[in-house]
């Protein structure tokens, strides 16, 4: 049996508290469904962050082969190529937070997961506006909807920190000293 908080294996199957955090065994976590509600909100902002990288790829040839075929200046397409970047490396970390929130472990990691996803969303909306896209709609709804589930995700996560396991590891217990004669100070011999 390990500890609903802390997740460490119990060894005194008598116990009643948890010898690592101290959480008694009958108590159960305050509110798991907003750990969940959580995870899940990270999971579909994550999605969103896949599509908009799949758009940033799509669109990175078809702007260069339209502007190529008016003999104009394809290097706005770059634009394409790192919102497709940033948005799969925010997602990787949102669908990790996402996982990290719905087992309730690595609280400072589930939390800094949100808010790249919420900085993919500023991104894109950076992006957007930077290169002067004309079919931003696709993009901007996607990253409307990313920052509105991060930023819904954040507040859950934090609202629920209570239920994470600690990560630290215990404490070593110092050795009991057997003697319990206290020794005097020595003094210097007299001359």
């Amino acid at each position: 049996m390990n500890c609903a908080k802390c997740g460490k294996k119990i060894r005194d199957k008598e116990s009643k508290f948890c010898a690592y955090c101290g959480v008694p065994f009958n108590s159960k976590p305050q509110n798991p469904a907003l750990t969940t509600a959580a995870g899940t909100l990270i999971i579909i902002a994550a999605a969103f962050s896949a599509a908009v990288g799949t758009m940033g790829i799509i669109y990175y040839p078809a702007y260069i082969q339209y502007y190529t075929s008016l003999s104009a200046d394809t290097s706005g397409s770059i634009g394409f190529l790192l919102l497709a970047i940033f948005a799969y490396i925010a997602s990787a970390f949102g669908f990790a937070a996402a996982t990290l929130t719905l087992t309730r472990k690595r609280f400072k990691i589930a939390v800094a997961g949100t808010i790249l996803m919420l900085a993919s969303a500023i991104f894109t909306f950076i992006a957007s506006w930077y290169y002067q896209y004309g079919y931003p709609e696709a993009i901007l709804l996607a990253g409307i909807s990313i920052a509105a589930f991060s930023i819904a995700s954040t507040v859950l996560v934090t609202t629920s920190k209570t239920e994470f396991a600690e990560t630290t590891q215990p404490e070593p217990e110092e050795p009991e000293s057997t003697e319990d004669t206290e020794t005097e100070p020595q003094q210097s011999p007299k001359q």
